[in-house]
Protein backbone atom coordinates (compact mmCIF):
# COMPACT_ATOMS: atom_id res chain seq x y z
CA UNK A 1 0.00 0.00 0.00
CA UNK A 2 1.61 3.22 -1.35
CA UNK A 3 0.15 6.48 -0.25
CA UNK A 4 2.01 9.74 -1.77
CA UNK A 5 2.78 12.59 0.87
CA UNK A 6 0.20 14.71 -1.34
CA UNK A 7 -2.72 12.86 -0.28
CA UNK A 8 -1.93 12.75 2.99
CA UNK A 9 -1.30 16.73 3.37
CA UNK A 10 -5.26 18.05 3.69
CA UNK A 11 -6.01 15.51 6.30
CA UNK A 12 -2.68 15.85 8.62
CA UNK A 13 -3.28 19.86 8.24
CA UNK A 14 -7.36 19.72 9.19
CA UNK A 15 -5.97 17.60 12.28
CA UNK A 16 -3.14 19.98 13.46
CA UNK A 17 -5.62 23.31 13.00
CA UNK A 18 -8.31 20.93 15.05
CA UNK A 19 -5.92 19.97 17.55
CA UNK A 20 -4.76 23.87 18.02
CA UNK A 21 -7.93 24.52 18.10
CA UNK A 22 -9.04 22.80 21.09
CA UNK A 23 -5.65 21.97 23.01
CA UNK A 24 -4.47 25.26 23.45
CA UNK A 25 -7.79 26.85 25.24
CA UNK A 26 -8.18 23.93 27.12
CA UNK A 27 -4.96 24.30 28.63
CA UNK A 28 -5.75 27.80 29.48
CA UNK A 29 -9.33 26.81 30.57
CA UNK A 30 -7.31 24.49 32.73
CA UNK A 31 -5.24 26.50 34.13
CA UNK A 32 -7.34 29.78 34.81
CA UNK A 33 -9.57 27.22 37.18
CA UNK A 34 -7.00 26.71 39.34
CA UNK A 35 -5.75 28.12 42.21
CA UNK A 36 -1.98 29.05 42.01
CA UNK A 37 -0.88 26.93 43.88
CA UNK A 38 -2.28 24.14 42.47
CA UNK A 39 -1.51 24.68 38.62
CA UNK A 40 1.20 21.77 38.86
CA UNK A 41 -0.83 19.47 40.01
CA UNK A 42 -3.85 20.60 37.35
CA UNK A 43 -1.16 21.13 34.38
CA UNK A 44 0.25 17.17 35.31
CA UNK A 45 -3.31 15.80 35.55
CA UNK A 46 -4.54 17.22 32.16
CA UNK A 47 -1.32 16.23 30.26
CA UNK A 48 -1.81 12.75 31.49
CA UNK A 49 -5.85 12.68 30.40
CA UNK A 50 -4.97 13.92 26.93
CA UNK A 51 -2.39 11.34 26.81
CA UNK A 52 -4.11 8.59 28.41
CA UNK A 53 -6.66 9.70 25.39
CA UNK A 54 -4.72 9.46 22.72
CA UNK A 55 -3.61 5.70 23.64
CA UNK A 56 -7.32 4.84 24.32
CA UNK A 57 -8.14 6.02 21.17
CA UNK A 58 -5.24 4.04 19.53
CA UNK A 59 -6.28 0.94 21.56
CA UNK A 60 -9.78 1.30 19.96
CA UNK A 61 -9.44 2.04 16.27
CA UNK A 62 -6.54 -1.49 16.71
CA UNK A 63 -9.10 -2.91 17.70
CA UNK A 64 -11.72 -1.89 15.29
CA UNK A 65 -9.26 -2.52 12.45
CA UNK A 66 -7.81 -6.29 13.59
CA UNK A 67 -11.95 -7.05 14.43
CA UNK A 68 -12.46 -6.63 10.81
CA UNK A 69 -9.30 -8.00 9.32
CA UNK A 70 -6.99 -5.15 9.50
CA UNK A 71 -5.31 -3.01 7.08
CA UNK A 72 -4.21 -4.55 3.95
CA UNK A 73 -0.69 -4.79 3.31
CA UNK A 74 1.07 -3.77 0.31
Amino acid sequence: MNTDYVSVMAPMALCGIGMSLYFAPLAHLVMGSVPAADRGIASGVSNAVREFGGVLGVAVLTAVLTANGGLPLP
